[in-house]
């Protein structure tokens, strides 16, 4: 029987079940219920703007978008937002994907859209859950949160760290003039 949230049927395929229980087994829930809500506002947003969007690629990669954050797929020298396209990119590989284009995406415009996504995908205290998520994802590798909203996250849960200053580095640069 196939899924629908908010007018969005979730693609009853393969690929997207081996996903489900890929990152299921990979990510709390936390991180699963925030990535198929990504997944739904970006189906969403694309009906909305008529747009066709190949569902299945899509939901893997709104799936995979933050698993670099989880012990099973962290680096300590990458960025976590690379490690979970890299996840995706292997996940796609062994699967044989990508191929022809899946299901596309056609939905309806409702005020109770966003009920019906947070309803089948909860967000029990999750402002604080995702920091914490993004928190542990990143605290074994601060040199690669320089430059992005990531450094943030580790300033405020860690008050002794200590971000890299843009403008020193340029200022410290060891090319001439």
């Amino acid at each position: 029987m196939s899924e629908t949230i908010a007018g969005i049927t979730i693609p009853e395929t393969a690929l997207v079940r081996d996903a489900t229980d890929f990152v299921r087994q990979a990510a709390d829930g936390t991180l699963f219920h925030h990535s198929r809500r990504v997944f739904l506002w970006g189906a969403l947003k694309a009906a909305a703007r008529g747009l066709e969007v190949d569902l299945e690629l899509a939901y893997v990669g709104a799936l995979f978008h933050n698993l670099g954050l989880t012990a099973s797929h962290a680096t300590v020298d990458r960025r976590f937002e690379l490690d979970g396209a890299e996840a995706a990119r292997t996940f796609l590989r062994e699967h044989g994907r990508p191929r022809e284009p899946g299901p596309r995406c056609v939905a309806r415009h409702r005020p109770t859209q966003r009920a019906e996504v947070v309803a089948a995908q909860p967000r029990p205290d999750f402002k604080n859950r995702i920091l914490h998520a993004f928190h542990q994802g990143m605290v074994d590798r601060p040199d690669t949160t320089f430059g992005t909203m990531d450094d943030d996250v580790l300033a405020h849960f860690d008050p002794a760290f200590v971000r890299r200053d843009f403008v020193e580095i340029i200022r410290s640069s060891a090319w001439p003039e």
